[in-house]
């Protein structure tokens, strides 16, 4: 196989209660065809990548005697002991490995420091986090075989963008809170979504009941990509909202990406929105290990 990058999963369970996990975005011939591919990891854990100075969504891993088992989705690393590590980008200061997660505050200094060290600082995708502060967000709701997002597009675009007046919201709270800094706005540029951010996929023959979230949030993008194209092209910011059945579990986001995830209502919840894109822009504390200039 070819390295992956991997991607800290961080979940909101009932409770307040939050796990992670690791994923792998998979390239070159792995992607088996498919513009875009993620899958979980087998045999690896947080606190491994935490030991590992792992940096979500920058980091690459390759381990020659893994293996891709394409029924469940998932990478599994038969020999935890022969795993390479590369990391590149972001990190252009040096990490030990060991070190202890770093807060939301410690990465913006850092950031800030880069900048005034080393010029431009870039994201994943090789964007200036300086420059660009107005993100375009694309909400995907899903209407499956037994069960469907309960809100309608137009909920959905009051609920995160205000459309129909709504003043407590992911837009107008993220505007508020950085000064206008940073905005989060419907994605309006692509002529199937329209104006209001919102777009319904239709899986007629997917069922919900006793399903995977993952397998849904999979189905749903890879849906959304066969009638948009790269959502990553069109979007900064990709939000899926399941239709109940799937678990109890709230929602959930991959660290330093695009991409979040949440169980039906709790996508209009402003609070759980603001969490969950939290993790997406400032990374809050899981740029792992002990870093220094």
């Amino acid at each position: 196989m070819d390295p992956c990058t991997v991607v800290i999963t961080n979940k909101l369970l009932a409770g307040g209660v939050e796990e992670e996990d690791l994923e792998c975005e998979l390239q070159g011939d792995d992607l088996a065809g498919k513009d875009y591919r993620m899958v979980t990891v087998q045999g690896l854990s947080a606190n491994w990548a935490m030991q590992n100075g792992i940096v979500s969504g920058v980091s690459t891993i390759f381990s020659p005697g893994s293996l891709i088992d394409d029924d469940t989705d998932a990478l599994i690393i038969v020999d935890t002991t022969d795993v390479e590590v590369v990391v590149s980008r972001l990190d252009t200061h040096e990490c030990t490995k060991g070190g202890s997660m770093m807060d939301s505050h410690s990465v913006v200094s850092q950031v800030k420091q880069n900048t005034a060290t080393n010029g431009d600082v870039f994201d994943r995708r090789g964007r200036n986090l300086a420059d660009d502060v107005i993100k375009k967000v694309l909400v995907i709701r899903v209407v499956a075989s037994d069960a469907q997002t309960t809100a309608t597009e137009t909920e959905l675009a009051d609920d995160i963008f205000g459309a129909s007046g709504d003043v407590v919201n992911l837009q107008s709270q993220y505007n508020a809170c950085s000064y206008g800094q940073l905005q989060f706005n419907a994605l309006t540029s692509n002529t199937a979504v329209g104006t209001d951010g919102v777009y319904t996929v239709n899986l007629p023959d997917t069922v919900i009941a006793g399903a995977a979230d993952s397998t849904i949030r999979n189905a749903a993008r890879d849906e959304a990509t066969a009638q948009l194209g790269n959502l990553t092209d069109i979007a900064d910011h990709v939000i899926i909202c399941l239709p109940p059945g799937t678990g109890d579990w709230l929602a959930y986001a991959y660290v330093n990406h695009w991409l979040s995830v949440y169980n039906d209502d709790w996508c209009r919840s402003p609070s759980t929105q603001i969490h969950e894109i939290g993790k997406l822009w400032f990374f809050r504390s899981f740029i792992f290990g002990s870093c220094k200039h």
